[in-house]
């Protein structure tokens, strides 16, 4: 006697046949998922820069967006960009991001920090340092970043840091009358010397002179 066959069960030989079936269009489903997904960019990186680190600088790299560095003296780049520093309308100079950056990574060809113009880079920002104590790092509030941007004309690095030294004069006098430095000292802000300058960057970025 044949028995009808229930129409809510499925042949044997059916379920064998589209098993495998299956298993492969999910594995190829997987597969083209790794094709055609999205290609992670450029690493986000994290740099300092550095003549104790220095907090309140202009940057801007050429594949990232512009940023001012940070309390700690830090900054975002990614990898193979160039990042130009600045103070306000300052130009300081540029380099390819790296981990730590200097006045003296960012001088196109100096090679010492004793290049007048890495000299005189380090007198300014020492210098400009809000609270005047260099150990706590080098804070460039954006008052001071406003009076050095309508000084930038008359501050050129190259040149003797002699001469350097007394351009910033009426900077200085700007910065003093606006009371934007926050040291207890009640004298007037000096120019940073700059063999002071000079030795206190050997420190922070820990070279050292061999005698």
């Amino acid at each position: 006697m044949t028995h009808p066959q229930r129409h809510g069960a499925r042949p044997a030989w059916l379920a064998a046949a589209v098993t495998p079936l299956l298993l492969a269009l999910v594995a190829c489903g997987g597969d083209s998922d790794n094709d055609h997904g999205g290609s992670a960019g450029p690493a986000t990186r994290t740099g300092t820069f550095v003549d104790s680190p220095v907090a309140g600088l202009d940057y801007a790299g050429t594949d990232s967006a512009a940023g001012v560095t940070n309390d700690a003296g830090q900054f975002q780049y990614q990898d193979g960009e160039t990042l130009t520093f600045s103070i306000g309308d300052l130009p300081l100079g540029s380099a390819k991001g790296a981990r730590q950056l200097t006045p003296l990574t960012i001088t196109e060809g100096a090679d010492a920090a004793e290049d007048d113009r890495v000299s005189n880079k380090l007198v300014l920002l020492q210098t400009l340092d809000q609270d005047g104590d260099l150990n706590n790092g080098i804070q460039i509030t954006e008052a001071i970043r406003t009076l050095v941007s309508d000084n930038a004309a008359g501050i050129d690095f190259d040149q003797a840091t002699g001469s350097f030294g007394a351009s910033l004069a009426p900077l200085l006098t700007e910065l003093e009358n606006n009371e934007l430095f926050t040291d207890t000292d009640p004298r007037p802000r000096q120019v940073r010397d700059a063999a002071d300058a000079l030795a206190h960057f050997s420190r922070s970025t820990g070279a050292r002179t061999v005698v």
